[in-house]
């Protein structure tokens, strides 16, 4: 079964895993020349970007996979959770955000596209589930699983919005989907793809504006603008 990542790092592993070998090598050559002190300052230096080199491998290390009963969480190999469908009603997908359980505000997580003119951040779609008692009502556009997370508890943020993870996840279960309007816009095509392959898809599939709206009117509205 396909196993879909989480999170993605906020810096590359290969960036900082670069830091690590130039201060240890900026060490090694202080100490050499004479300098400890100078030495020192860069093993210390070397010594904590290796440990924040070890924590952005184990954030982004979570993995998700669909089974017929339930839905698989894993880290490593041996640390697995299952959560089972019939706890959740509902998917919605909203901006992500890295830190969706705490903080004040959302640090957003992006990836960076090459255009014509310059590069761009964009951020990413994600995936929460809703249990029965989540206020459906309160949803808009522009959340991030940061706000969903803290608006409610009768959810669980499974990991960013793949699409052929929400394809996957809308075959093996008949939820309703919401999408927040923002990020339905942001990533129509692959959203269209996915809801028109078949009339028991797109039937389940609502945009969030200021108000909640079946996904074919909201698309007839489009195509009539």
């Amino acid at each position: 079964m396909k196993r879909y990542k989480r999170k993605i790092p906020i810096i590359s592993p290969l960036i900082i895993a670069a830091a690590v070998l130039c201060t240890a090598v900026a060490s090694g050559v202080s100490v050499l020349l004479g300098d400890h002190s100078l030495g020192i300052v860069f093993g210390g230096a070397s010594a904590a970007l290796f440990v924040l080199f070890l924590s952005d491998l184990l954030a982004t290390a979570g993995r998700y996979c669909y089974y017929d009963n339930d839905i698989e969480l894993s880290c490593v190999p041996l640390i697995k959770k299952k959560l089972p469908y019939s706890r959740y009603n509902a998917v919605v997908i909203s901006n992500a955000s890295y830190n969706y359980s705490y903080g004040s505000y959302s640090i957003p997580m992006r990836y960076k596209t090459v255009g014509t003119a310059k590069c761009a951040k964009v951020t990413l779609p994600y995936i929460t589930l809703l249990g029965a008692q989540y206020p459906l009502n309160k949803l808009t556009s522009g959340m991030d699983n940061r706000e969903l997370y803290v608006l409610h508890d009768d959810r669980y943020c499974l990991g960013i919005c793949w699409f052929d993870s929400l394809r996957h996840l809308m075959k093996k279960r008949n939820y309703p989907v919401y999408v927040l309007e923002d990020v339905y816009l942001r990533f129509r095509e692959q959203f269209d793809r996915v809801f028109l392959e078949a009339d028991d898809i797109s039937d389940r599939a609502y945009i969030i504006t200021t108000h909640c709206v079946p996904y074919r009117i909201y698309l007839g509205g489009i195509k009539k603008t």
